[in-house]
């Protein structure tokens, strides 16, 4: 008896599984990217947005079609065009950084100074190699792979924030490909009028921010606290200066 009580309150949680998604950023910009395709196709398919939508069965039935091709074209447009997109101004601006000469003071400087104890992946390595130390070995590699997964992340995060960027811009200017009706971003400056104008700026700021930082950024370099490797480092720096 107790162990049926205790499975009904651990699935209750379930429930809420919209809400605690809800909660995610990730999650949150998806929905956001949905929600403002959606807008526009409906915008140039119907000539009324989403907030002018009524959602009933039998509509919903009767453009079954189009319901599954619009999911069709989502998933192209998330997993094909807006990947490319990003990736290709992800790159267009790093040449830009490398190539163009900004000022000093809008240019980022690595810190390239070694902290306290503080070794790089590929000195470790190289120590557990010659000392045919397994565990530090194995240190190595999950450093590494953890800083792959954080590059990774950090491409995927910048690429949700460019598509929600990009709609949002198509949506707020739907004359930009030919939609003529009123979009969602349209209608919620028309309701909230000047906070709603300082709302999109802000968020359009953002949006700008959260991308620099997720391509841009200049970070440190990802150090590994080994002071016994670190020692020996050092001291080898320490003597190669005192011969020279």
């Amino acid at each position: 008896m107790e162990t049926t009580n205790t499975n009904s309150k651990t699935n209750l949680p379930s429930g809420f599984s919209l809400i605690e998604k809800a909660q995610e950023l990730r999650w949150t910009l998806q929905l956001a990217i949905a929600v403002l395709f959606a807008d526009l196709v409906l915008a140039w398919r119907t000539g009324k947005g989403l907030s002018h939508w009524s959602i009933q069965a039998d509509i919903l039935l009767a453009n079954s079609g189009f319901l599954l091709i619009f999911i069709l074209c989502f998933g192209l447009l998330m997993s094909v065009v807006m990947p490319l997109a990003a990736e290709l101004c992800r790159q267009i601006g790093w040449y830009l950084l490398i190539n163009v000469p900004f000022p000093d003071w809008m240019r980022a400087e690595r810190d390239y100074r070694r902290p306290a104890g503080g070794v790089l992946v590929g000195e470790l390595k190289e120590y557990a190699y010659r000392t045919e130390d397994r565990e530090l070995l194995a240190m190595a590699h999950a450093h590494q792979e953890k800083i792959r997964r954080n590059i990774s992340e950090n491409i995927a995060s910048g690429q949700l924030m460019f598509s929600v960027l990009t709609l949002g811009l198509v949506n707020y200017f739907p004359a930009i490909v030919n939609i003529r009706a009123h979009t969602l971003l349209q209608e919620f400056v028309a309701t909230f009028d000047y906070f709603g104008e300082m709302t999109l700026a802000f968020a359009f700021l953002m949006s700008i921010v959260a991308i620099k930082e997720s391509w841009f950024s200049m970070r440190t370099f990802n150090w590994i606290d080994y002071p016994p490797l670190h020692e020996q480092i050092e001291r080898a720096h320490r003597e190669q200066r005192s011969i020279d």
